[in-house]
């Protein structure tokens, strides 16, 4: 999709409705995976493992809210 839009395969006016359908898909991609994850598993695997998820979402938002301040997006 990218070397197409470079070599001007895609016109101008098709990006923003592109643009909109992969955000769109991105999302409920990331949604199929949240909801694949079995919360009582989960809770059964440990603290350390629970620990472990909680600590790593945290980083991640911290990553995210840390480049959307820096790149002054929003």
């Amino acid at each position: 999709m990218m070397a197409l839009r470079s070599f001007g395969a895609i016109p101008e006016n098709l990006v923003p409705p592109l643009a909109h359908t992969s955000n769109a898909l991105t999302v409920l991609a990331m949604a199929a995976l949240g909801l694949s994850v079995d919360i009582r598993s989960l809770g059964r695997a440990g603290g350390r493992v629970v620990a472990t998820a909680i600590l790593s979402i945290g980083v991640l938002t911290a990553i995210a809210l840390s480049l959307i301040f820096v790149l002054q997006i929003g």
